[in-house]
């Protein structure tokens, strides 16, 4: 191995290190409480080091935001490899973001931050560019299924497949986000588990969606 490739490998196991580093303090702190002095304490490093490898503390938020990104689509890649047909495709999509969030839980609430507000990063980054490829492969699985659905005869032809995309990612998200917050008072009062609530979220989007 030669000297830049040595010093290359050297930059990014420091560079992971200190998203290592950053997850232990953002987890446990909270997003807009932490610092880059806090993160800088983390990892044993000074805080012009980290900014040698980040811009700012919402660079390195989004770095944090992009290993939970790559983890979620892993587990969609993985499970998409098990479906049978069309419709199941569109089960387990909805579903595994559901148990994304039950085993991630806070790469989870990451997502949601970022989706909620608006967090100023650098674009010209290649987080940003890997981040961008992700989002457009992901939402092209979806506009797909919905295309090979309404060819199949089992989605309405109506359907305008991007917003009906958006639409389903959007209120998907934003009900997974709340019930991770009220989940104890829904099984203390209602008695109703995860996976209920899931199957019945399920069939109401295809009620929505389907062809009948």
């Amino acid at each position: 191995m030669g000297v830049a490739e040595r010093r290359e490998r050297e930059r990014l196991q420091r560079r992971n290190d200190i998203i290592d580093a950053a997850e232990r303090v953002v987890f446990k702190e909270g997003f807009d409480r932490v610092t880059m002095a806090a993160i800088a304490e983390k990892a044993e490093l000074g805080k012009a080091t980290l900014y040698l490898y980040f811009k700012n503390k919402e660079d390195l938020l989004f770095a944090i935001f992009l290993r939970g990104q790559e983890i979620l689509f892993k587990m969609v890649d993985d499970s998409l490899k098990k479906a049978k047909s069309t419709r199941n495709k569109i089960e387990i999509l909805l579903k595994v973001i559901f148990r994304f969030q039950s085993k991630h839980p806070d790469y989870f609430n990451l997502f949601f931050y970022f989706m909620t507000n608006r967090i100023e990063f650098s674009k010209d980054t290649e987080d940003h560019r890997r981040n961008e490829e992700m989002d457009q492969a992901f939402l092209n699985k979806w506009i797909l299924l919905v295309d090979e659905g309404k060819q199949e005869g089992i989605i309405r032809k109506d359907l305008n497949p991007l917003p009906t995309v958006l639409l389903i990612w959007m209120q998907l998200i934003g009900m997974i986000k709340i019930y991770s917050v009220i989940e104890p008072e829904v099984n203390q009062l209602f008695r109703i588990k995860r996976s209920v609530l899931m199957n019945e979220y399920t069939k109401l989007i295809f009620q929505g969606i389907l062809d009948t």
